[in-house]
């Protein structure tokens, strides 16, 4: 049997979480919904790139959540550990031809995650896994309320729009290979309030990685693919079918280990 791990969640804390929910509006994890896209996606089949939920029970007030165990931690740990914090560009979009296989299976099941970042990109024996479902949903738009890590949100969620769940992903996937390459978020928050927000929205990407120093070691296909991923109109944005079609991972297919 493969090891596994059990998250535990006090039924307790979680309804008073509900009930002082935080006066910005910002949705909480819900292990509830967690269970409930896990299931979902056990049901389906599952799939390697998608964390795995095996079984959850209730005892004593607890919810189990009982899923597969990833042995080699999470990316932001590993980038964390790396002298540069940075992967290579090749290498940055191999992690993202993955992850971005993991989503499509969302997506294509009615699913949008709504948290994707560093921290929910697992790494297991070559291959990262996308988890943390707490935040996911099957709506077709998004209420306005706040959602997700705030160097990860996409600007119509901090607007407060009504919004594409899965456009939004996206803009949280092309934060995660931005950060790859650079090792630094691409904006603290996506709002025109923020000066690095109004450079990227009138200056656009290409520019600003030249500024980082990051374009000349990038393809033109990567810096177009990065482009489409983080389109401030959600309507401009690629989808996920989009972005696994695109040239820069026609070449790029791979695993991510931990000595790359």
């Amino acid at each position: 049997m493969s090891p596994t791990v059990i998250k535990q969640i006090s039924l307790e804390r979680m309804a008073s979480i509900v009930k002082d929910f935080p006066s910005d509006g910002h949705i909480p994890d819900n292990p509830f919904i967690e269970k409930e896209i896990g299931d979902i996606v056990h049901a389906a089949g599952g799939h390697p790139n998608l964390v795995q939920y095996n079984d959850s029970f209730v005892e004593e007030q607890t919810l189990y959540l009982v899923m597969e165990y990833c042995a080699d931690g999470d990316l932001y740990d590993y980038l964390s550990r790396r002298k540069q914090r940075t992967m290579s560009c090749s290498i940055a979009l191999r992690v993202l031809s993955q992850v971005a296989t993991g989503l499509a299976f969302l997506h294509d099941h009615g699913i949008a995650h709504r948290d994707i970042s560093l921290e929910n990109i697992m790494l297991h024996r070559g291959r990262c896994k996308l988890g943390d479902f707490g935040l996911a949903t099957r709506d077709l738009r998004g209420d306005g309320r706040q959602v997700g890590k705030k160097y990860y949100m996409a600007p119509e969620i901090v607007a407060g729009d009504t919004y594409d769940p899965k456009a939004a992903d996206i803009w949280s996937l092309g934060i995660v290979l931005f950060i790859m390459l650079t090792g630094s978020p691409l904006v603290s928050l996506a709002s025109m309030s923020v000066k690095s927000f109004r450079t990227l929205k009138q200056a656009g990407i290409k520019t600003v990685l030249q500024a980082w120093g990051v374009a000349p070691s990038m393809t033109d296909s990567a810096v177009n693919l990065l482009s489409g991923m983080l389109q401030i109109d959600p309507q401009k944005r690629l989808t996920v079918a989009q972005v696994l079609e695109h040239e820069a991972l026609n070449s790029s297919q791979g695993e991510c280990t931990k000595t790359a």
